[in-house]
């Protein structure tokens, strides 16, 4: 999947955005990306933002969020994506952590 092991930080950031916690959940995630892919430290995460925990793990078993998952990655995968980030300038790809001066080279050689 384009998301790669990181489908559990999804799922829980999603269901998160329902009690104003997306961004302070995505904050700590990113500081755990090696957990990403484990549902339980996601959901630690959650509690120890204070989040509604019930009602984090009703949304997660509610699936509602799967669907939308299935369809970015399906439309990554369909338009090259293999990995992130990845960016688009005039339909070319940059895939990784490109620099500055690689965006920079790219987009003034478009503009020519």
């Amino acid at each position: 999947k384009g998301h790669g092991t990181g489908r559990p930080a999804h799922l829980v950031g999603w269901c998160l955005n329902e009690q104003n916690l997306f961004w302070q959940f995505h904050d700590e995630a990113f500081k755990r990306q090696s957990e990403t892919n484990n549902i339980n430290k996601m959901k630690d995460i959650a509690q120890s933002l204070g989040a509604d925990i019930n009602a984090l793990q009703q949304c997660l078993d509610s699936n509602k969020y799967n669907d939308l998952l299935d369809k970015d990655d399906a439309m990554g995968a369909s338009n090259g994506v293999k990995r992130t980030p990845s960016f688009f300038i005039n339909g070319k790809s940059v895939e990784g952590a490109a620099s500055f001066s690689t965006f920079e080279r790219l987009i003034e050689a478009e503009l020519k």
